[in-house]
């Protein structure tokens, strides 16, 4: 597996910590949820949610005509953003992508400087990437 790395070259663990490490204006977020695929987003939600999704309402916010879903890099970190409260689901960011509808694009950590967004046409592009099957051979 491909791991991110810092400026002093050592692993990042995780992918809120690739976002607290890049400098400003660098986030190239595609390259990320590709390489944190298996990583956890918190998606914040409008009610409690069920152990199978029941109840289950997504945060969605308007960019450039179209809508967003909210997320944020970690659990700690919605929890310490407090102005959405609620609840959030914890999920990889592969299957937080896989059940996006076809015309919704992402936010992740809305309103800051350690968040990017990328609207319906880069998240379809990252599902076929998610999805297509990968050469094993050496």
């Amino acid at each position: 597996m491909n791991l991110a790395r810092n400026d002093e070259g050592a692993p990042m663990k995780d992918f809120d910590q690739a976002l607290r490490t890049a400098a400003p204006g660098t986030i190239d977020g595609a390259k990320l949820l590709t390489r944190f695929a298996y990583e956890q987003l918190a998606v914040p939600s409008g009610g409690p949610v069920g152990e199978h999704f029941e109840g289950f309402i997504p945060a969605l916010v308007q960019r450039d005509g179209s809508h967003h879903l909210v997320a944020f890099s970690s659990v700690q970190r919605f929890k310490d953003e407090g102005r959405l409260g609620g609840e959030a689901v914890a999920m990889p960011v592969r299957e937080v992508l896989l059940r996006m509808p076809a015309d919704v694009g992402i936010v992740i950590n809305p309103g800051s400087s350690q968040g990017f967004e990328l609207g319906p046409d880069a998240i379809a592009k990252l599902r076929d990437e998610l999805t297509r099957p990968h050469d094993e051979s050496p």
